[in-house]
């Protein structure tokens, strides 16, 4: 009798798959357990099992005090340190938005 040979059929390597969090999930302490999670195309921008780490606490913002000579100065100006040589003062007129402020 001649001997048959089978052949078995080839082993297929399954590569695992990384999933690219997008949106909330980022940032989303259930992540890595999610069955909710939708494609990378369509971030998720609404979540009712998003769950986030405790953010550290942020110092509070310093106090700046009035430097001494405020006299009639108003808005920003009060404070800043180049009120002395600036250009862009008017009587009367509190400066509110300034991007020479120092």
């Amino acid at each position: 009798m001649s001997s048959i040979k089978i052949k078995e059929p080839a082993k297929k390597t399954v590569k695992p798959t990384t999933i690219k969090l997008v949106g909330l999930c980022v940032n989303c302490e259930n992540a890595p357990s999610c069955c909710l999670m939708g494609d990378a195309s369509r971030p998720t921008q609404f979540c009712e099992e998003f769950v986030t780490a405790a953010m550290p606490q942020a110092s509070p913002m310093p106090v700046v005090e009035p430097i001494e000579s405020a006299g009639t100065y108003e808005g920003l100006c009060v404070n800043c340190a180049s009120r002395e040589s600036c250009a862009f003062i008017v009587p009367d007129q509190p400066v509110l938005e300034c991007n020479e402020y120092a």
